[in-house]
């Protein structure tokens, strides 16, 4: 996706999160990972993780709720009680904002200065997979700097959006995750200026990166979808790619506008 991007025009910035992402390379060259030195998982890693225990069972239920003001209520309550959840995404929402605060501070005459020079930071879009996706619309609410936002299957939406609007148009991809399938639009048709969702058949979780290439045991625990690897990747680019071009640069998306159809994706909700 970053290259696709890069190859039609857009400077990518792929914010990495230390000590809670699988690898990052720090200041000094060195490597630092969400595991410690006796290679579990760190504690401040784990605390996040356990308050999503449940989470499979409660998504169900807000999405077996009639009506958006039920479903939001059940959220509510259920996002009132992760607090180190909450805290993660502070943290990651921080990071995305130093990261275009250090473009401006760059080097003078090296490569990312002068690329960064050419930057339009009047149109940034957000965009990022399963709790990438989630930090991606909590940024376009507390930042101006961000002009749209879009979330590749990071359900349901934490933070402080589910009583918050923002000015931003916002786009859902939902992979057919069982009962997760619109389990944020109770928050995000309410909140955002433009809201809309496409739901991706024949895919789970892990099919919008590179991991469903590798196959092994996540796909005999059928963390992986029916989909080909190709053409999730094919469908995904296509997605990030049209929203980016319409939403930044007034260029009308066909997927979005329903003019044009793939037979894995359903436009489920376009303003």
């Amino acid at each position: 996706m970053l290259e696709d991007l890069a190859s039609h025009g857009y400077v990518v910035l792929s914010v990495v999160h230390p000590f809670e992402v699988a690898a990052a390379r720090v200041a000094n060259d060195s490597v630092v990972t969400f595991l410690d030195a006796s290679g579990s998982m760190r504690v401040a890693a784990r605390a996040v993780q356990a308050e999503w225990a449940d989470e499979d069972r409660i998504m169900t239920r807000v999405t077996s709720a009639v009506g958006e003001e039920a479903q939001r209520a059940i959220l509510r309550t259920y996002l009132s009680g992760l607090p180190q959840s909450d805290a993660a995404l502070t943290r990651w929402v921080a990071d995305t904002r130093l990261v275009l605060d250090r473009l401006t501070s760059l080097p003078r005459g090296t490569v990312a200065q002068r690329l960064a020079a050419r930057v339009d930071r009047r149109r940034v879009g957000a965009f990022g997979h399963s709790m990438g996706g989630v930090t991606s619309a909590e940024f376009c609410l507390v930042d101006t700097r961000g002009g749209a936002g879009l979330n590749l299957d990071g359900s349901p939406q934490y933070g402080r959006l589910i009583d918050a609007t923002m000015s931003r148009p916002f786009l859902m991809v939902y992979s057919e995750r069982p009962g997760r399938l619109g389990a944020s639009d109770a928050i995000y048709r309410r909140a955002a200026a433009r809201y809309y969702r496409i739901d991706i058949v024949g895919t789970r979780h892990l099919d919008f990166g590179d991991m469903n290439y590798w196959g092994g045991p996540l796909r005999e625990l059928g963390a992986y979808g029916a989909i080909a690897p190709e053409r999730a990747t094919v469908l995904t680019r296509a997605i990030v790619r049209e929203y980016f071009d319409q939403e930044l640069r007034g260029r009308p998306s066909s997927l979005l506008s329903r003019t044009r159809s793939e037979p894995e994706l359903r436009v489920v909700i376009a303003p």
